[in-house]
């Protein structure tokens, strides 16, 4: 049986997670479990069924897998790269979007198409279903969202468009009590909207992602995931509207992440497990522990002298900060100059300082001592005070040449 070993060992791990009490779950950590390889091509997008025994995953290889512990099965019938997946409610039907503009309705116990449904003169890049599973959302490159209604058994018509996103959407996804939907954009932006009155309620994004390319709300809806064409990926506070934590595209600060875009995200039923879809042709699996329940961010970072400049060896570049966190003990935030993903030599460094919890503002300094090099970007880190506890990080682009 094809890939049984590592399905199973991903399988015994989610068991494992469900039945184990969980520790240090304030902490924000995420660790990866397993890796699992059977498409051919890029990784579109990642889904779990409600019971969290079967992945769903979609690829350019035009075809749908379903993962389980005991086997992996394929769904062919798309013309083109399958771009979104997501299973109703109950489990019972898979719903399919893809760059041949359609989307198809599939019974999950036979394998079967069910329906095809068209209007979008765009690739279908997301589909989701209300929690109620009478509602289906899709989203495509003709930068609209259609809400879809079942009229009867598999008969399905569509209610509304929403239209207010720039560029092409790239994902949909409602929250747990179905009254909000969310998407995500080519437009930079992730945009929230009232089901009920098929208006939009606020836009909301990051200084430095790429574009937002998937989006997926936790069970309990506090916090909302997304997946980012840089090979981020991003939990947000849905209340605020707030960065919680970017966990970092592949390199020097995460050797784990992916080294694509993260072209999908979906949360485990219980929350404690995030899978990623990627165009490295991976589906990783992290463990969130609890992510949501703190809140921390480094904001409105001020250097001077200003970037771009040409500076002097033991020349000193300070900076200036914004923060918030709710962590209970308080934080310790430093500063790293960078050049190309990793730190840079001979630096010299303010000593760490610790700030307490809440909101503030806080400085640093570094320069560099020796040795001919141009600094490309500051790494900021947020750790648990009095331990290497890493609750936040942030790469600010910059240009500070030394000779």
């Amino acid at each position: 049986m094809r890939h049984a070993r590592g399905s199973l060992c991903w399988f015994a791990a989610l068991a494992m997670l469900a039945s184990a009490m969980v520790t240090g779950a304030s902490s924000g950590t995420v660790e990866l479990i397993d890796t699992l390889s059977d498409h051919t091509q890029d990784v579109n997008v990642v889904r779990f069924s409600p019971d969290g025994s079967i992945l769903a995953s979609g690829s350019w290889d035009e075809t749908l897998r379903l993962w389980t512990a005991e086997e992996v099965r394929s769904l062919l019938g798309h013309g083109s790269s399958v771009q979104s997946v997501v299973f109703s409610p109950d489990g019972r039907t898979l719903a399919s979007g893809s760059a041949d503009r359609t989307v198809k309705l599939w019974d999950v116990d036979s394998g079967k198409e069910i329906a095809t449904l068209t209007g979008h003169v765009g690739s279908v890049n997301a589909v989701a279903f209300s929690p109620d599973g009478d509602t289906l959302a899709s989203g495509a490159l003709d930068h609209l969202i259609i809400l879809w209604e079942m009229v009867a058994g598999t008969h399905w018509e569509a209610r509304a468009t929403l239209d207010g996103h720039k560029h092409g959407v790239r994902a949909v996804a409602f929250s747990p009590d179905g009254s909000v939907l969310a998407s995500g954009s080519q437009d930079n932006t992730i945009r929230i909207w009232d089901v009920a009155t098929d208006s939009e309620i606020r836009s909301m994004g990051a200084e430095g992602h790429a574009f937002y390319a998937a989006v997926a709300f936790s069970p309990d809806g506090q916090a909302l995931a997304s997946g980012n064409a840089d090979g981020s990926i991003t939990i947000w506070d849905v209340g605020t509207g707030e960065e919680i934590r970017t966990i970092l595209r592949q390199g020097p600060q995460n050797p784990s992440g992916h080294t694509a875009s993260a072209l999908s995200v979906a949360f485990s039923p219980d929350g404690r497990i995030l899978a990623s879809g990627s165009q490295d042709s991976t589906v990783k699996l992290w463990e969130v522990q609890a992510i949501a329940l703190e809140q921390h961010a480094i904001t409105n970072i001020q250097f001077s002298p200003p970037s771009p400049a040409t500076l002097g060896f033991n020349d000193g570049v300070s900076f200036t900060f914004e923060y918030t966190t709710t962590h209970p003990e308080g934080v310790r935030i430093v500063g790293r100059p960078m050049t190309e993903g990793r730190v840079a030599s001979n630096i010299a460094v303010n000593y760490p300082v610790d700030y307490p919890t809440g909101q503030g503002s806080g400085s640093g300094f570094f320069t560099i001592r020796a040795g001919a090099q141009t600094v490309d970007q500051v790494w900021l880190m947020m750790f648990a005070a009095g331990t290497n506890n890493l609750l936040y990080e942030v790469l600010v682009d910059v240009s500070y040449t030394y000779r």
